[in-house]
């Protein structure tokens, strides 16, 4: 008597617990208020389950969701289905907020979540009357059992059982004929299922053997995307109370589960029962408990995801910040897919409004400057042949015809096999730079001219010097002739006088034209290095600097300054040959004009080239003492001149560095030497590929 008025105490507490008042947070108070009736499907034809007549919701199912309304005031609103089937397709349309009643299976936990179960049914053997009580299943699992099509328990018992022999019938009636007619040894089917056919169909002679250990848990089934409602059932379905459970389901069966009695056992069964009964109840208990911090634990959660989508929100916004700053937008493109996406910044940048079921793929390459299209369309399919990184430079042209430059690189995803599946990439625009770099080599090519007609000046005058002597020894030819004349040195009156005559002529006349000659090769020498190389060609610079020096030689020797040589670089390097005898002939000339504006005794200049390495080295060296400290690093500035005759444009050795920079990949610089200012080209050798 104490055991059981013990047992009574607790499940009485355990009851008040459960039938407490159901706290809903404000959210969920909103929700309900907001929503009004929740919409369920239900099974239309499955008794004592549930099942709809007369357009009403009848059954154990209905009867737990008065229960569940009388506890939540809650309003329910059936939508009705002629199958389950349709039933369960409703619910995943969102057509149906729940399904009432259902069990958890893997297929269906991709589009419901499932509450606290409220019930558990368990696996029970319908078997002859006659036949003996199964202590064991696995002493039969050589016969034939039936089991309804479509159950969320077969595949649990074949996992349970791997032997077992299941034959799918289509209905409980079926199975349970063919238990009559011997066709099967049982009928496997939940507790409440086969006590209700047993009732209902009392002709069968059959009986409810025992349970197979495995429980089905009843629970209420709700759309995924219904997080507020999934948390306001499941504090309903904790609310149910055992009894009132109970109560429901004795209202629709009466279970009559034949054993065969063994006496000798019942006293330690009955304690085992109440001892299961009292852990069970505590465990209830516990379970309580726990789910009241568990939420407490989902409000701080739903706090948390609150302030994350707030960082995540704020975040995003620093991003498409940062891309309009650096002017970088971002794509995605789907390649099996053929699906392109663009971060916010991209359409700004292309000037693309967004709509919705737009084909950006095809957006983009109407934006491709016609004159491009083959070029990014070869650079991405060589990029996904060998696997490389996407990178090119192109031309995006507006709506109003204008023309935007963008760089965009991009780095493909593949599958196992090899196969490209998505690319991740960049585009920016770079519009301002090209424009820049495009104004600059335009500036260059203004101060390039600008340097050559300073120099025309120079060479006039040095082709005006090496005329002078050609000129001087023709107007000499000319006077000797006509003094020859003058005198009567030839007579001419005989034949002899008039050979020799024609014969002083003749080498007059030679010489004459010699000269001529001279003064016709001058000017061919100093026209061919006016004119601009477009190519670079194979060349050594020791033959380069030769010939540039040719040109200057007799200006430099006529004022008494030396130059020499040391020239000891044979290496083919690749050259534009006049800009480079361009370069050696404005130092010089810087050197000669130094050297004479300081007086300088004993005046030289020396020319030397070597290579080491990589790399050959051309220097010219002087001894005018030098470059001032302050001036020595401005040296190849735009406009800097130190000529204090004021006619120096300050362009010939800012065109030097760039010549040397830009058209030969190299690099000049200028020291002081011992006695003078030393300048040092360095340029790359040719490698044996390029040989």
């Amino acid at each position: 008597m104490r055991l059981f008025s013990f047992l009574f105490i607790i499940f009485s507490i355990t009851s008040v617990y459960a039938n407490a008042h159901i706290k809903f947070t404000q959210e969920e108070k909103e929700y309900l208020h907001k929503k009004d009736v929740i919409r369920y499907c239900t099974q239309p034809d499955a008794l004592p389950y549930s099942a709809i007549k007369d357009s009403h919701f009848i059954g154990i199912g209905a009867n737990i969701l008065e229960k569940a309304s009388e506890y939540s005031h809650i309003k329910f609103k059936l939508i009705q289905t002629k199958t389950w089937s349709e039933s369960v397709h409703k619910a995943i349309l969102k057509e149906c907020d729940i399904l009432p009643l259902a069990t958890s299976t893997p297929s269906r936990l991709k589009y419901f979540n499932f509450t606290y179960s409220y019930y558990n049914e368990p696996l029970v053997l319908v078997i002859k009357k006659e036949t003996d009580y199964i202590r064991n299943i696995q002493n039969v699992l050589d016969k034939n059992f039936s089991v309804v099509k479509g159950t969320s328990y077969i595949e649990l018992l074949k996992k349970k059982y791997p032997n077992i022999k299941l034959i799918v019938v289509d209905n409980i009636k079926e199975g349970l004929s063919g238990v009559k007619n011997g066709k099967y040894y049982a009928h496997i089917d939940i507790l409440m299922d086969s006590a209700y056919a047993i009732q209902t169909l009392p002709d069968l002679n059959l009986k409810i053997s025992n349970s197979l250990n495995t429980n089905i848990n009843v629970c209420c089934a709700v759309r995924k995307d219904d997080r507020i409602l999934f948390s306001i059932l499941n504090k309903v379905a904790q609310s149910l109370r055992v009894k009132d459970i109970q109560t429901i389901l004795n209202k629709w069966i009466t279970i009559n589960n034949v054993q065969k009695h063994d006496y000798s056992y019942l006293k330690w069964l009955i304690v085992i029962v109440f001892m299961i009964v009292f852990f069970s109840l505590y465990r209830e208990y516990f379970l309580k408990k726990k789910n009241r911090e568990l939420e407490i634990l989902q409000d701080k959660l739903v706090d948390l995801n609150q302030t994350l989508e707030s960082r995540i929100t704020a975040a995003t916004y620093d991003l498409e910040q940062a891309q309009e700053v650096a002017k970088i937008g971002f794509w995605v493109y789907d390649i099996v897919k053929e699906k392109l996406k663009w971060s916010k910044y991209t359409y700004t940048m292309l000037e693309v409004v967004p709509t919705v079921g737009e084909n950006l793929y095809n957006e983009f390459f109407k934006k491709i400057h016609p004159e491009d299209m083959e070029d990014v369309k070869n650079a991405y399919e060589s990029s996904l042949k060998n696997k490389t990184i996407y990178s090119i430079e192109h031309r995006i042209v507006m709506e109003d015809g204008g023309i935007k430059y963008v760089s965009e690189r991009g780095e493909t995803r593949y599958a196992k096999d090899g196969t490209p599946l998505i690319t991740y990439g960049t585009t920016r625009d770079i519009t301002e730079k090209i424009v820049t770099e495009q104004e600059l080599k335009k500036k260059d090519a203004f101060l390039l001219h600008q340097s050559r007609l300073a120099q025309m000046g120079e060479m006039l005058s040095m082709i005006a010097h090496q005329w002078k002597q050609p000129l001087s020894s023709i107007a000499t030819t000319q006077i000797l002739i006509k003094t020859t004349l003058e005198l009567s040195k030839y007579d001419l009156s005989q034949e002899q006088g008039r050979n020799d005559f024609l014969v002083f002529l003749n080498e007059r006349l030679d010489r004459i034209s010699l000269y001529v000659q001279n003064l016709s090769n001058t000017i061919k020498d100093f026209s061919d290095f006016y004119k601009p190389n477009k190519l670079a060609k194979k060349n050594s610079v020791d033959v380069l600097i030769l010939k540039a020096c040719e040109l200057i030689k007799d200006s430099v020797s006529s004022n008494n300054i030396g130059l020499s040589f040391d020239l000891n670089a044979k290496d083919m390097l690749q050259l534009y040959e006049n800009e480079f005898m361009q370069v050696i002939l404005n130092i010089i000339q810087n050197a000669k004009d130094q050297l004479l504006e300081k007086k300088i005794d004993g005046a030289k200049i020396e020319v030397r080239s070597y290579a080491e390495q990589e790399y050959v080295f051309v220097e010219i060296e002087d001894n005018a003492g030098g470059i001032k400290e302050e001036h020595i690093d401005k040296i190849f500035d735009p406009y800097f001149s130190t000529k204090l005759e004021k006619n120096g444009t300050g362009l010939g050795l800012y065109m030097c560095r760039m010549i040397i920079g830009e058209y030969h990949h190299g690099d000049i610089r200028v020291e002081n030497a011992t006695h003078g200012a030393l300048f040092t080209i360095k340029i790359k050798k040719l490698s044996e590929d390029e040989l």
